[in-house]
This record gives C-alpha cells, sequence and structure tokens, in this order.
C-alpha cells in the first residue's frame, strides 16, 4: 500500500493568511469610503454643471424662444428644478413662479447624502439669445458660487458675470 505525502496548508498558516488578508482590508476601507464620498460629491458637481449648461444652451439657441434657468429652494436642499419661462422685456419678471408663466419644469433629486447650502431661495436664469445670467430677477454683478455639501466637504460650483459655469477655485489656497 502506497502512502501519500501530506499535502496541503497547515492551520497556522490559514490563520496566518486570513490575519493578514483582514489587515490589509481594514487598512484599505477607510480610504475606500472617502474615495466614494468624494465620487458622490464630484457627481453631483458634474450635474449641477450639466444642468446649468443646458439651460444655458437651450437659451441661447432660443429654439423655443424661452428663458431657462435653475430654481433653488432652501427648504428641498436635495434637489433643484430645472424650468422654461417665456422671454420677458425686463429681467424682474425672470422670476421662476407659476404667475410668471414657467411651464416646463423638471425636478432634479441630488443623492440624498449630498445637500446645497443655500441662504435663501433664488433663480439662476439664461437670457434668451444673450445668455446673459440672472439671479433674483437682476442681472448677475459678480460671480455666483453654488454650495455642494455632503456633510463633512463643502465644494463649489461658480456662475460668473460673464456665463461661464466651473469649478471653483480658491483665490488664497
Amino acid at each position: 500500500m502506497k502512502v501519500l505525502p501530506n499535502t496541503g496548508f497547515t492551520l497556522i498558516e490559514l490563520l496566518i493568511v486570513i490575519a493578514l488578508l483582514a489587515v490589509i482590508t481594514g487598512a484599505s476601507l477607510p480610504s475606500y469610503i472617502g474615495y466614494q464620498k468624494n465620487q458622490t460629491i464630484t457627481q453631483a458637481i458634474k450635474q449641477i454643471k450639466s444642468d446649468l449648461r443646458f439651460a444655458q444652451r437651450r437659451a441661447v439657441s432660443s429654439l423655443e424662444g424661452k428663458a431657462w434657468g435653475l430654481h433653488f429652494v432652501v427648504s428641498s436642499p436635495h434637489q433643484y428644478e430645472l424650468f422654461s419661462c417665456n422671454p420677458s422685456s425686463t429681467y424682474t419678471d425672470y422670476v421662476y413662479g407659476e404667475e410668471n408663466d414657467c411651464p416646463s419644469r423638471q425636478i432634479i433629486q441630488l443623492n440624498p447624502s449630498i445637500s446645497l447650502q443655500l441662504v435663501s431661495d433664488y433663480d439662476i436664469v439664461f437670457d434668451v439669445l444673450t445668455g446673459k445670467v440672472i439671479v433674483g430677477g437682476v442681472l448677475l454683478a459678480e460671480d455666483l458660487l453654488i454650495d455642494v455639501s455632503d456633510g463633512t466637504t463643502i465644494k463649489r460650483v461658480t456662475v460668473t458675470t460673464g456665463g461661464a459655469i466651473e469649478d471653483y477655485i480658491d483665490p488664497n489656497p
């Protein structure tokens, strides 16, 4: 009768491998969670910038002859609305609301862990053809910052007076 040699791993060897895997997993988990949170807020920033650019392009193209914009509300920090309004001869009429004939509305939901840091309700509207930025019924006089937070980090989107939509870059890093 042939005796087969003992092959395989001992219990000690298996325990050492399991312990090493636990250490590696434990060390990489905080990094992964940080990466995931960063991606969530980055995705929200991209969504807001994309919707702002969409509204701006629609207004400038004037295909429908409407001013387009985004409506932000303090009481709804996890969402905003994309809307279009009939054009007006005065900027003060570019304020969101049913009385101002803004029939086209689309609610954009952000990830529940993301919130907009708003001081008050406001609209960002792009004028027909010119694409001028109108906020709260007034032509934008200085750059507008939109703060987006995940509870620990705040990132910003800038809408410049010239209508550029970009990531905020801190002038004093």
